[in-house]
């Protein structure tokens, strides 16, 4: 919604801000009534500057201070005012905290200029050094340059049909002076003026490069988008310094334009947002608090995460859509956009406001432009969407069903007093764990998942299983069994399953190795999913609980109790950690840190009860077992890919702890869980080597499960009994005329298992030079 709280200023902007593009910037200036210019002039009353361009004295800097009646401050001040909702005293927003009083010598010339209101200073000039006391301004002859008019950045009239590989055409080590009007056709800034030109669609999707060489000198081309960092290579200093390798003082100059201009990548986070309604607003834009996405009168949700990946042109990008409404009810529609590659803030622009039509009428058009398909297809049903080459996939995302309320409960719940949970601590302990959101993150970042994109909260089902069918695809492809194109199958999964590479190259899904990572990067976020779902359920609630026993209760367990370690049970398992450690897992070593003893609801009753029942190890990632605990072991669906599955696909159990701890995942001095379950074994098929259809075979011959015969194995004339339950926990022996390395049971049907303890294990990873 526009104000007047900013009427009368004429606002210039200086440096890169952590806020958001100076476009973007910009047309917050113009929402509450500011005007704004990319030049020092007459008419400027105040110069807004960042910490770092004000210490460098940018040329802007040095123009403002050298008149009385402009004031320099910091974006600060203009947030403050937009608080207020009234002008606040500048002085106090000044950068680094205080004033500065500088003297500087004007030149006739200068002062001739002032005077006409042509200062020749813009945005692409803060790297000059610019002289100060007592050092002579220095003067150059007139160039052709400065005939050229003077552009604002923001014009949209100025911008040219650039492509997605614009920025990445290698520089020459030398290039002409370009005018201004070229400066600012390269910049590719987005517009947030309504009254301009439409914004180039090109333009709008420009990725920045991996390598990008500097330019230097006065009318240099425009930077880069203000919120994507920019990698600088050793390139960039000869650059800036073959012209200059006579002056050591020139020298370091440029080494620091370098490292002023070099930002570091963006980490990918775990993302703060606030939701109010069924989507959140994206916290990048800049009055989030004070918005809310639009829903319209059919409970449609006007919100869209777009996503392309190309591995050929090494792009891999994001584009954001959402209407947005002032909470304040009055009249006041903004379309919000936002683009850029994954992994980054990218850049945005505003539409509005305008009316509930018009926004909805650019929304509209902008999904259409980006993805060949109509929104309103689309909200009647997401399986409408169609995908082109070339264009955007829409990532459809699980808005759930929040109640009337909802949101006040929740905020309700927030100050009420939470009472002390009522479950043991070692039980608290594990429960923390499985539900450590930090945990989730990780275990995304070093799977490359981009969850700004996607968040976990919002990753639907059918996103996941359009994941693994993509995969299934590419299996097909890697065995032979048809032809296709595994580049562009790789767009396609990236493109569903948004990644973030930095700027490197999106690798080719081209090898059983990698399908197999990703593979169990999907089924992770699948599990991952139950986790923040079973978070979600437990803030629905009515009922005002410690949020660890909220947890514990949706997972269903009839129990989970820490077992006592001078227990026979618990002197028992510590022999099978101790005997099954395999030869060739010598770099780790495991110890139990505690065991429970565990059952899931209703597991016992359905449990069938065969002969030959063995308690064997399963590992997991950490972050897989609040669904397996919820949800039980579970078999891999049709559309899985078969790859990874040496005995077709079943439930997977090792007699020899070290070789379930390796699907862990743990590193370091990590913590992990394993489980320990009672598995009715029945009649088994022997097999020396794989068979991916051994599944069939155990159901053609009457079998109950698979035994794939290793190498190693524990002494079976050394075991002890539990209940009944064979424990194989004597030392391991060799055998021969096998070709695995390890035992392994594979049963087809999960009510053959029985969940019977969660153990806490601490890996400690040796040194190989120990």
């Amino acid at each position: 919604m526009s104000t007047t709280i900013l009427n009368g200023c004429a606002i210039v902007l200086s440096g890169k801000f952590e806020q958001g593009s100076q476009s973007y910037l910009q047309s917050i200036i113009k929402i509450h009534g500011g005007t704004f210019g990319s030049t020092i002039t007459k008419g400027t009353t105040h110069l807004v500057v960042t910490e770092v361009d004000y210490e460098r004295e940018s040329a802007k800097v040095t123009a403002a201070r050298a008149r009385d009646d402009i004031e320099i401050t910091t974006w600060d001040w203009i947030e403050e005012c937009i608080k207020e909702k009234k002008l606040v005293d500048p002085k106090k927003y000044l950068p680094g905290g205080k004033p500065v009083e500088m003297d500087i010598e004007i030149t006739k010339e200068q002062d001739s200029q002032d005077d006409n209101s042509t200062q020749n200073i813009n945005e692409h000039e803060t790297d000059q050094n610019v002289p100060v006391k007592k050092k002579k301004r220095q003067t150059r002859k007139k160039t052709k340059d400065d005939d050229q008019p003077k552009i604002d950045s923001t014009d949209n009239n100025q911008t040219t049909n650039t492509d997605e590989n614009h920025d990445e055409q290698k520089l020459p080590a030398r290039r002409k002076r370009q005018t201004r009007k070229n400066s600012v056709k390269d910049s590719g800034q987005p517009t947030t003026d309504r009254s301009t030109a439409k914004l180039n669609e090109n333009e709008d999707e420009q990725e920045i490069p991996a390598k990008k060489k500097r330019r230097t000198g006065k009318n240099a081309a425009a930077k880069v988008d203000d919120n994507i960092p920019t990698t600088t290579t050793d390139n960039d200093a000869n650059l800036n310094t073959n012209a200059n390798d006579t002056s050591d003082s020139n020298t370091k100059k440029a080494k620091k334009r370098k490292t002023a201009a070099s930002d570091p990548v963006e980490e990918p986070k775990m993302v703060t947002v606030i939701k109010k309604g069924k989507a959140p607003v994206d916290p990048n834009f800049h009055s989030h608090e004070n918005y809310h996405v639009y829903t319209d009168n059919l409970g449609h949700i006007w919100d869209c995460v777009l996503n392309q990946t190309n591995v050929g042109a090494n792009n891999n990008k994001f584009f954001v859509i959402q209407l947005l409404k002032h909470d304040s009810g009055e009249t006041g529609y903004v379309t919000y956009t936002r683009w850029g590659r994954v992994g980054y803030t990218g850049q945005s622009k505003i539409h509005g406001p305008t009316s509930e039509w018009e926004a909805r009428d650019e929304f509209e058009k902008k999904f259409r432009s980006k993805t060949g398909n109509k929104w309103g297809d689309v909200l009647a049903d997401p399986n409408n969407f169609v995908s082109y080459k070339g264009k955007y996939m829409y990532l459809q995302r699980d808005y759930g069903d929040d109640p009337d309320g909802l949101e006040q409960a929740r905020e309700e719940r927030r100050k009420a007093k939470i009472p002390e949970s009522k479950l043991h601590p070692l039980v608290q302990d594990v429960i923390r764990m499985m539900f450590d959101v930090g945990l989730w993150a990780d275990a995304l970042v070093s799977m490359n998942y981009d969850q700004r994109r996607l968040p976990l909260g919002k990753l639907s089902k059918n996103t996941i299983n359009q994941g693994y069918e993509i995969l299934r695809k590419i299996e097909k492809v890697i065995d032979g069994e048809v032809r296709g194109n595994l580049v562009e199958l790789s767009n396609e999964f990236y493109t569903v399953i948004p990644h973030s590479f930095g700027m490197s190259v999106p690798p080719v899904i081209n090898s059983v190795e990698m399908l197999k990572g990703k593979v169990d990067m999907v089924e992770a976020l699948g599990e991952i999913q139950i986790a923040t779902s079973i978070v979600s359920e437990a803030e629905e609630s009515n009922t005002i609980k410690h949020p660890i026993d909220a947890n514990y209760e949706r997972l269903n367990l009839a129990r989970m109790h820490p077992l006592d370690h001078d227990s026979e049970e618990f002197k028992i398992l510590e022999k099978y950690v101790r005997n099954t450690h395999g030869d060739s897992h010598n770099w780790f070593n495991l110890k139990i840190l505690e065991v429970y003893d565990i059952e899931r609801q209703g597991e016992r009753e359905k449990f069938k009860k065969l002969h030959n029942c063995m308690l064997l190890w399963h590992g997991s990632r950490k972050t897989n077992f609040a669904g397996i605990l919820s949800q039980g072991l579970r078999i891999a669906p049709p559309h899985v890919p078969h790859s990874g599955y040496m005995f077709g696909k079943g439930v997977y159990f090792a007699d020899c702890v070290s070789k379930s701890a390796n699907y862990c995942c743990a590193s370091g001095n990590d913590v992990a869980f394993m489980l320990l379950c009672e598995v009715a074994l029945g009649d088994m098929l022997e097999l020396v080597s794989s068979d991916y259809d051994a599944g069939n075979r155990v159901k053609n011959e009457g079998k109950h499960c698979t035994k794939g015969l290793g190498t190693i194995e524990p002494d079976f004339s050394d075991v002890t009994y539990l209940d009944d339950v064979i424990v194989p926990c004597g030392k391991t022996v060799r055998k021969e005329g096998r070709y695995l390395q390890y035992n392994e049971y594979i049963v087809y049907d999960t009510n053959q298992v029985l969940q019977k303890y969660l153990l806490k294990m601490k890996f400690d990873f040796k040194s190989l030079y120990r």
